[in-house]
């Protein structure tokens, strides 16, 4: 397979925006809701496993971080009674993490401030299809790289 010679250059100007706007989404949480974007994406993720909870490998699998910075990331979210971590009923070895409604309320509240900070970005041009055929290719280098 033949590389085009703009594959490099737009995979640099992709990490770049990455990186742009996860400080853009750090500062508007940080500012109004105390929370990182990192702390947002696992309550996020906590509230997607409601039912169950989520054990730690499962939360860093989601959220593509490592089970050590997962359990340093769920200390302050536990303190400030925004998560609760259980043993699991299936497994004691396991301890499985809750979102509590303080944390379910944050992040109602996050994701509004989440949502304005999408508004401000020019993607009001794209069109639908467009839109789509980048998720399909951003799925696709995801899987690839798990």
């Amino acid at each position: 397979m033949t590389i085009s010679p703009h594959t490099e250059p737009t995979v640099l100007e992709l990490l770049e925006a990455a990186s742009l706007l996860e400080r853009r989404f750090d500062r508007a949480l940080s500012h109004t809701k105390g929370i990182s974007f990192s702390e947002y994406r696992i309550l996020s993720s906590l509230a997607a496993a409601e039912t169950y909870g989520s054990t730690r490998i499962d939360l860093a699998n989601s959220v593509c971080l490592t089970a050590s910075a997962i359990t340093r990331a769920l200390r302050p979210l536990e303190k400030l009674g925004l998560v609760v971590t259980e043993r699991s009923e299936r497994d004691a070895r396991q301890s499985l993490a809750k979102l509590t409604p303080a944390g379910t309320e944050l992040l109602e509240d996050a994701k509004g401030i989440f949502q304005d900070a999408l508004r401000d970005l020019p993607l009001h041009g794209l069109k639908k299809r467009e839109i789509i055929e980048f998720q399909n290719r951003l799925e696709e280098i995801n899987k690839s790289l798990r």
